[in-house]
């Protein structure tokens, strides 16, 4: 059973559904990255090494889950009006592409969001997402902003450490603000790193 977590902080009143980063080969290869690297930063590789290690089992069930072909019946049942693929984790492989974009397809009253640095899982994607998924590309450079949003995605989402750049996410409610859940307004979305 894939499980939903309840978000706390700003993504408070938002579903999401995480994966294990501690066994996931991209996440860890990325951590290892230098300083360049918002992954080199990880706070859920991090968090889960720490106060939310209890976590990890669930997570882990549903990184072995998603990279398999879900059924109907594996649908997770989502409460909230609005739902984060990946606040913890990262896409393992095509078929967790795939089952984020049926499940999102099966809730078309709810909004999603695939936050994701797979640029390449992304490009060769031949299933349509459906309207209600907003695919942001997880920019991996830090103070990297980029004003061309890469193929397949709608949106860009940054972190930044330097003074200088127009600060758009961060100190605010996601409920509230919700531009990461809209394929309209900023393209690129700008937070500072924490």
């Amino acid at each position: 059973m894939i499980k939903v977590s309840n978000m706390t902080g700003k993504l408070s009143g938002i579903a999401s559904i995480n994966t294990n980063p501690l066994t996931n080969p991209f996440c860890v290869e990325m951590h290892k990255s230098d300083e360049n690297i918002i992954c080199s930063y990880c706070y859920s590789i991090s968090m889960l090494e720490g106060f939310r290690k209890n976590c990890v089992p669930a997570f882990q069930r549903n990184s072995d889950a998603l990279i398999e072909e879900i059924s109907d019946d594996d649908i997770p049942k989502i409460k909230e009006n609005m739902a984060r693929f990946h606040s913890h984790g990262e896409l393992l492989n095509q078929q967790h592409l795939l089952n984020f974009i049926m499940i999102a397809a099966s809730y078309e009253e709810k909004r999603f969001v695939l936050f994701t640095k797979r640029r390449g899982m992304i490009r060769s994607l031949t299933a349509p997402v459906p309207d209600n998924l907003v695919m942001i590309f997880s920019n991996p450079r830090l103070n990297a902003e980029m004003d061309t949003v890469p193929e397949g995605f709608h949106k860009t989402f940054n972190v930044v450490n330097e003074d200088g750049y127009e600060i758009n996410c961060g100190g605010k409610s996601c409920l509230d603000c919700q531009q990461c859940w809209s394929r309209v307004g900023n393209r690129t979305i700008i937070e500072r790193l924490k």
